[in-house]
């Protein structure tokens, strides 16, 4: 068993949305207390919020929280939902590098209990411009060899 995505995955999924939606109401105490209400910052502030909120569903709130390998399959947690893939179900592996941090998706062919697609933060994140991430290209080789043996009849 060896666990596939980051340390830092419930770190980043809670730390993200605190930070930029702390930021908005700093903002708007800062404003407030500047002189007085400005039809600016009840503009302003809103306008950012919902960045936020577009920006967090977006690149955060789709990724688990936990992917272990185990050979042919894969555990997956997201919350209180555990799910097994078989490596055998992953179509393609889809690397997100213009995230930070880098993400990877993996397309699986039957949906599982989290979707049809899995997306995680791989652990020892790096970015390599012209280069397949590591991980993607480990699992891409490990899902190409399952998929070439002859099945048993």
């Amino acid at each position: 068993m060896r666990l596939l995505s980051s340390s830092a995955t419930a770190f980043i999924k809670r730390a993200y949305p605190v930070f930029f939606f702390g930021l908005p109401t700093i903002l708007l105490i800062a404003f407030s207390s500047a002189g007085g209400w400005l039809p600016q910052a009840l503009l302003f502030v809103p306008v950012i919020a919902l960045l936020v909120l577009v920006v967090c569903w977006l690149s955060i709130w789709d990724v688990v929280d936990e992917v272990v390998d185990e050979g042919d399959r894969l555990l997956i947690r997201k919350g209180q939902v555990k799910d097994c893939v078989l490596l055998a179900n992953v179509i393609f592996i889809e690397v997100t590098r213009n995230k930070n941090p880098t993400r990877l998706k993996l397309h699986l062919a039957v949906p599982g209990r989290l979707g049809q697609k899995i997306v995680f933060i791989p652990q020892g994140t790096q970015w390599i411009p012209f280069a397949r991430h590591p991980l993607a290209k480990e699992l891409e080789t490990r899902i190409d060899s399952l998929k070439k043996e002859p099945r048993p009849k």
